[in-house]
């Protein structure tokens, strides 16, 4: 089995690395910090010192004969993502490695109201987050074309998990919207599902190809933390309108609300041949809390 180089090591990095080494595979992490350093190696990863932010820290980078899995956000700002392209420079075609998973975001969609998407809908990002994502993607393909690298790019919605779901943001009753005249529709998946994706992906993901990532069954926001509050036992957040919510809600929650897309996840489940264990937040949302003992 070819070895692992994690790129991005943070919440999904740690959970595919574990799963990485439970399946035999020797995993490397990227990491810039001591702090990194320590999390990679508690759960059995080797790990490589460079910062995606410095270029020369990269030249002694080495990927080839790996299955690569690029986890790392771009910047907060720009239009671009100076992080990729300065790891796509160090990797040239006798470095590069067999395959190069890379994690976008639906965010690249836009606002789609009410609309299904899926990957023949047309990119058009209306947040500078998607506007980086985008041109990520087009460097990657670009590049593929000068090393002959395999790349597969997931872009995925929401991600939850155990320890990842709003629990202290119910509690503390801050609002969410839940307004009729603008829908919110949210997509997520389950962090072992996503997992299990990344590694589908790697395996058996068409170069160039674009693959929506998600449980399948969109919901709203105001939804998505109601099923949360029940299963935990905890109030429903305050409703409050749009307008309301662009007064009231953090610039990154509102970012989130401000759009909506309906995804499909056709692609995924045929070509990848992914099969949820978490199909419905229902069902993660129960897994998450059972893992912390928090459920009623």
């Amino acid at each position: 089995m070819n070895p692992a180089l994690i790129v991005g090591f943070g919440y999904i990095g740690a959970h595919l690395a574990r799963t990485e080494r439970k399946n035999g595979a020797q995993v490397i992490a990227l990491v810039r910090s001591t702090e990194r350093e320590t999390a990679a190696k508690s759960v059995g990863a080797e790990t490589m010192k460079a910062d995606l932010d410095q270029p020369a820290t990269l030249s002694n980078i080495d990927a080839k004969g790996s299955r690569l899995y690029y986890l790392a956000p771009p910047p907060q700002t720009g239009f671009n993502d100076p992080r990729i392209d300065n790891l796509l420079a160090a990797l040239t075609k006798s470095r590069a490695p067999d395959v190069f998973v890379y994690v976008s975001t639906t965010a690249v969609y836009g606002d789609c109201k009410e609309r299904w998407v899926d990957e023949t809908t047309p990119p058009h990002p209306t947040q500078d987050r998607g506007i980086r994502r985008l041109a990520a993607e087009q460097s990657l393909l670009k590049w593929s074309d000068q090393t002959g690298t395999r790349v597969v790019i997931l872009r995925v919605g929401g991600i939850y998990g155990p320890d990842r779901i709003p629990l202290a943001r119910l509690r503390s009753n801050e609002p969410m919207v839940d307004d009729p005249t603008h829908p919110s529709f949210v997509n997520v998946i389950h962090a072992d599902d996503l997992v299990a994706t990344l590694q589908a992906a790697a395996e058996r993901g068409i170069n160039k190809e674009v693959y929506v990532v998600c449980d399948g069954h969109s919901t709203t926001m105001m939804r998505y933390f109601q099923v949360i509050a029940q299963a935990a036992n905890l109030p429903t957040p305050p409703r409050i309108t749009m307008q309301q919510a662009r007064e009231q809600l953090t610039p990154g929650m509102l970012s989130y609300v401000a759009e909506s897309r309906r995804l499909q996840n056709k692609k995924m489940i045929e070509e990848l041949q992914v099969k949820l264990r978490f199909p419905n937040i229902s069902l993660g949302i129960v897994d998450c809390l059972a893992r912390h003992g928090e459920t009623k």
